[in-house]
């Protein structure tokens, strides 16, 4: 199947409505609705460190989501050029009872079945008020 700009930015749709599920469910919940639009075979990372696995990923993203209980993400301004995309957005909640507005951007690669088979996040992280042992 060719990969379409139309699946592209529905992979994006679906990804920030699954981590913005996260204030009306479970993290654990949030974690397997993101799950539903990885492959199989993801691979992510943070800035340049090496790409890891989903599994890796789902550990991130627990500490992010017990951190941020009312995560919200905006997608800002999106590039597509199938079978990769770029979107900034603007992450806004409350973190250790302080709100926080973290800005970073995301370049991802989209699979012949429309899930994300790669993901870049880039963000300052000292943006956060304290970081993740």
């Amino acid at each position: 199947m060719k990969i379409t700009r139309t699946m592209i930015s529905e992979l994006i749709k679906n990804i920030n409505e699954a981590e913005n599920s996260r204030p009306h469910h479970t993290v654990e919940e949030t974690i397997a609705a993101i799950d539903s639009v990885c492959a199989p075979d993801f691979e992510g990372r943070l800035n340049k460190e090496p790409f890891h696995d989903r599994e890796t990923e789902r550990q991130a993203e627990k500490w992010l989501f017990t951190s941020i209980p009312d995560y919200h993400r905006t997608i800002e301004r999106t590039i597509i050029d199938p079978p990769y995309a770029a979107f900034e957005w603007i992450m806004r909640g409350t973190f250790d009872d302080k709100r926080v507005e973290i800005h970073g951007c995301s370049v991802l690669e989209c699979n012949e079945d429309g899930l994300l088979k790669r993901g870049t996040v880039y963000v300052d992280t000292t943006q956060f008020p304290s970081q993740p042992d």
